[in-house]
C-alpha cells in the first residue's frame, strides 16, 4: 500500500453523530413557534427525516446542493399539507439562527471515544481535511461545533457543498480538495493516490474518491474507530 500523505474525511457516521436531545428540542421549537398543537414532535421528526432523505438524494444525483434554508421550507410545506402561506411572513433565516441556538446547546457527539485519538494519531503523521455535504445544518454551524469538541483543530481545512455549491461524489468536488491542497501546501506534491478519503457511503464517499483517482476506505458503522485504528497500523 502507499504511504498516505494526506487524509480526508466525512463528517456524518464518520467523525460525529447525531445528539438525539437535538432533534427532540427541534421538533418542539418547531411545534411551539408555529402553533403545531396538533402534531407530536415525533411526527415533526418524521418529516425532517423525509425531507433530509430526499435532500440527500437530489445531491447525490445532481451532484450540486440544495441550501438548509431552503429545506426548512420544505419541512414547514409538509407540516402545514402544503399550504406553507397559511404560515404568513416569516423569516427563514432567523429561523435557522434559533435552530443553529438549539446546536449549540445540544451539539453533535464524536462518533466514539476514540475519536480524537484517532485523529490525533492521523495528524501526527499527515495532513488532513474535512469534505462533508451538508444538510440542515451550514458549514458556518458545523465549524463551530468542531471547534467545541476538539475535532477541528485536528484538521488542515474543511470543505462543505452548502459552502461550494458541489456534492458527493461529483467529482467536481474531490477535485476541489485537490486544488485546496496545493493551495495550502504549495511545497509538497501529492498525487490522488497518496490521498485516502475516509468515510461511511460507498457512492458518495467511496465512488467519488476513486473516480478522481484517490484511494478509499469504507468505515463500518459502528467500528468507525476500529477501521480507522487497523488503517493507522497497515498504513
Amino acid at each position: 500500500m502507499l504511504n498516505t500523505q494526506h487524509y480526508s474525511f466525512d463528517l456524518w457516521q464518520t467523525l460525529l453523530r447525531s445528539n438525539p436531545s437535538f432533534r427532540e428540542e427541534r421538533s418542539c421549537f418547531i411545534r411551539q413557534k408555529f402553533a403545531f398543537h396538533h402534531l407530536e414532535p415525533d411526527a415533526i421528526s418524521q418529516v425532517f427525516s423525509q425531507v433530509d432523505q430526499l435532500c440527500n438524494t437530489i445531491n447525490e444525483r445532481s451532484g450540486l446542493t440544495i441550501a438548509a434554508e431552503e429545506m426548512y421550507l420544505l419541512v414547514l410545506d409538509r407540516l402545514t399539507d402544503h399550504r406553507l402561506e397559511e404560515l404568513g411572513d416569516f423569516d427563514v433565516y432567523a429561523l435557522y439562527r434559533s435552530i443553529e441556538a438549539i446546536v449549540m446547546e445540544y451539539p453533535p457527539l464524536p462518533f466514539s471515544d476514540k475519536t480524537l485519538t484517532v485523529l490525533e494519531a492521523v495528524k501526527k503523521k499527515a495532513t488532513t481535511n474535512l469534505l462533508c455535504n451538508t444538510g440542515f445544518l451550514k458549514g458556518e454551524t458545523l465549524r463551530k461545533v468542531l471547534d467545541k469538541n476538539g475535532i477541528g483543530q485536528h484538521l488542515d481545512f474543511q470543505l462543505y457543498s452548502e459552502e461550494e455549491r458541489l456534492s458527493k461524489p461529483n467529482p467536481a468536488f474531490f477535485l476541489r480538495l485537490i486544488d485546496q491542497l496545493n493551495y495550502r501546501f504549495p511545497d509538497r506534491i501529492i498525487r490522488p493516490n497518496e490521498i485516502l478519503h475516509i468515510g461511511d457511503n460507498p457512492v458518495t464517499d467511496i465512488g467519488g474518491a476513486v473516480a478522481v483517482g484517490m484511494r478509499a476506505l469504507l468505515v463500518h458503522h459502528p467500528s468507525v474507530s476500529t477501521d480507522l485504528e487497523h488503517l493507522l497500523q497497515n498504513d
